[in-house]
């Protein structure tokens, strides 16, 4: 039927339908860019787990993939810094540590004695986020403002293995 035969009112009724389809297909399309835009998201992180399981499956030693799991931290969570501690139980002289976007002095019995603080403080939580004021109570770890943390203990085997990550302080020193 011609538009030319439509009332003034018919018209406008028309109108506002198309105009509604049009509002539903514009929402609907930018639905799917959100979308497109989180599996975009997901795919990249899954290429950085990737990417980080093959390099420690080629590492040659214990300090290269303590190493490439701080790095990795940094990089898949998106974290300024992070920290990764073997702890020998048995000998605390062998157990050693990796960081990553912030200096720490390399005293391992020291970082050791904080990584205590902080966990016992987030064990008493029973939580994985570390609270701002236990780290305000450590030395080296001070210039982490917030951070996350996971122990893994093997007292049968005599290690613990610490993974911090964090954001930095204003002004931290910044390797």
């Amino acid at each position: 039927m011609p538009y030319r035969n439509y009332t003034y009112e018919q018209l406008l009724k028309s109108y506002e339908e198309l105009l509604l389809r049009v509002t539903r297909f514009a929402s609907v399309e930018q639905e799917l860019i959100n979308t497109r835009d989180q599996l975009d998201q997901e795919l990249v992180l899954y290429k950085r787990l990737q990417h980080y399981t093959g390099r420690v499956l080629q590492a040659q030693s214990d300090e290269e993939w303590i190493r490439i799991s701080g790095e990795a931290i940094v990089d898949i969570l998106e974290l300024e810094c992070s920290l990764v501690l073997v702890r020998d139980t048995n000998e605390i002289d062998k157990s050693f540590f990796y960081t990553e976007g912030c200096h720490i002095p390399i005293n391992a019995a020291a970082i050791i004695k904080e990584l205590d603080v902080i966990y016992n403080d987030v064990q008493l939580l029973q939580s994985n986020i570390v609270r701002q004021e236990a780290l305000q109570k450590c030395g080296h770890l001070s210039i982490i403002d917030s951070a996350i943390i996971k122990c893994f203990k093997e007292p049968g085997l005599g290690f613990e293995l610490f993974f911090l990550g964090g954001i930095t302080q204003k002004k931290c020193g910044f390797l």
